[in-house]
């Protein structure tokens, strides 16, 4: 009977959140084709499925909250929140054409980070140009940066506070999450409702930030395995912990950034101080496949030692989602920086070597 009641009263509280849904767009060139929803903070659990007749696309439904979703077939997608008002999407932009009060939000959010995100890229290419020098470069940029979005992170956060309670909060907290340090993080999490912090995604950020804590600065490092290039066993306890002040890369053959990063800075570092015996670079293949990993190494002339296979084991014992993942490590395997990039990597190594 108390189970009964239970499972009464979760219906209730679940159909009192629902939200009835409707979903469309015009779409050329893909009549017969199925197209999923998913909602994003349920492992992209399948929500619903439609396909596209006459160039119409259409969803039309009711589900138990206001969550943010993807709606997708293959490299065709967009996304928007579940609410009561009708959604119109677009395919090329990936967010919503039109909607009631949260999907305006979430279109003004999108076109504003697009707009930044291109200013960035833009300001990046001439200061690159101006500063040629890894490290100047580096610098430079921080000090724009600071100085155009120094307020950034503050609003980020106050914003995905602010809509923690709709999907459009939702949508924030994957992006904002790495704007927030793991020692802030759990105060943070706390100050969210409980139906967002219980989904499965959110909870997967949470174990990533204790992953990210225990792996911050100055602690030890995390022992993980996987293969040397000729396919005998390996751990990163092969090389860290030894003595050396060892550059961990964490990188995969599909990243470009992190082919980019290779080329620009290890590259470089490597022929600055590859007779240096108190140093070296370690690749390690994250998230990749072997014969991808090894034709990468070959065709882009990577000199240092390499680890492959490690698959998914660094994100999770790291607490990162992202590649690259560089990260310097002490003689004794204590980190001494992580998440560094461009000329921030030549200065970590150069302290650590001489000591200042």
């Amino acid at each position: 009977m108390k189970q009964t009641l239970f499972l009464v009263s979760l219906l209730i509280g679940l159909s009192a959140n629902a939200v009835d849904y409707n979903i469309s767009a015009n779409i050329n060139d893909m009549d017969g084709e199925k197209f999923y929803m998913t909602d994003y903070f349920r492992d992209n659990a399948v929500i619903d499925s439609a396909t596209v007749a006459d160039g119409r696309l259409h969803f039309s439904g009711s589900y138990g909250r206001g969550a943010f979703v993807r709606v997708e077939c293959g490299s065709t997608f967009s996304n928007c929140v579940l609410e009561e008002a009708p959604v119109v999407l677009d395919f090329d932009s990936h967010y919503p054409m039109s909607g009631g009060e949260i999907n305006t939000k979430l279109q003004k959010h999108e076109k504003e980070r697009k707009a930044q995100y291109l200013f960035l890229d833009s300001c990046a290419k001439a200061l690159r140009e101006k500063y040629p020098d890894p490290e100047q470069f580096q610098t430079e940029y921080k000090k724009f940066y600071d100085s155009a979005f120094g307020n950034e992170k503050a609003h980020s956060i106050a914003m995905t506070k602010e809509n923690a309670g709709n999907g459009f909060g939702e949508c924030l907290l994957m992006e904002n999450r790495w704007y927030i340090e793991p020692e802030e993080w759990p105060a943070f999490f706390a100050s969210l409702p409980t139906y967002l912090t219980e989904l499965p995604v959110a909870q997967k950020f949470n174990r990533q930030k204790a992953s990210a804590l225990a792996t911050s600065t100055g602690h030890k490092f995390v022992d993980l395995e996987a293969r040397n290039p000729d396919g005998s066993p390996a751990k990163l306890s092969d090389y860290l912990g030894k003595g050396k002040y060892v550059l961990v890369d964490f990188w995969a053959s599909w990243c470009g950034p992190c082919r980019q990063e290779a080329r620009e800075t290890l590259k470089p570092l490597y022929e600055r101080y590859k007779d240096d015996d108190r140093f070296t670079i370690l690749g390690v293949a994250t998230w990749d496949k072997d014969a991808n990993t090894l034709e990468t190494i070959e065709k882009e002339g990577y000199l240092w030692p390499q680890l492959i296979g490690a698959g998914m084991e660094p994100m999770e014992k790291y607490g990162f989602d992202g590649i690259p993942m560089i990260m310097l490590f002490g003689p004794d395997g204590t980190i001494l920086a992580r998440d560094i990039r461009g000329g921030a990597i030549y200065t970590a190594v150069a302290r650590a070597l001489t000591g200042r």
